[in-house]
């Protein structure tokens, strides 16, 4: 199944608000929520990095795996 996370990240000052899904998984005592999100740096009003002259993308894919026994 599926459950809906809201909650807030503060990075570099700043903080937001956001909605996550993520995945349950029950494996035998162990549930497992495992998802992925996107953060803007804009949003955090970060600088992009350059590598090589090429800047960083603007958005970072985010993946989780959490374990709860």
């Amino acid at each position: 199944g599926q459950i809906k996370i809201d909650g807030k990240m503060n990075f570099h000052g700043i903080e937001k608000d956001f909605s996550i899904l993520a995945r349950v998984t029950k494996l035998n005592e162990i549930i497992q929520l495992s998802g992925e999100f996107i953060v803007s740096l804009t949003d955090f009003l970060v600088e992009r990095p350059s590598l090589l002259t090429r800047k960083i993308d603007d958005e970072i894919n985010l993946e989780f795996d959490l374990y709860f026994k």
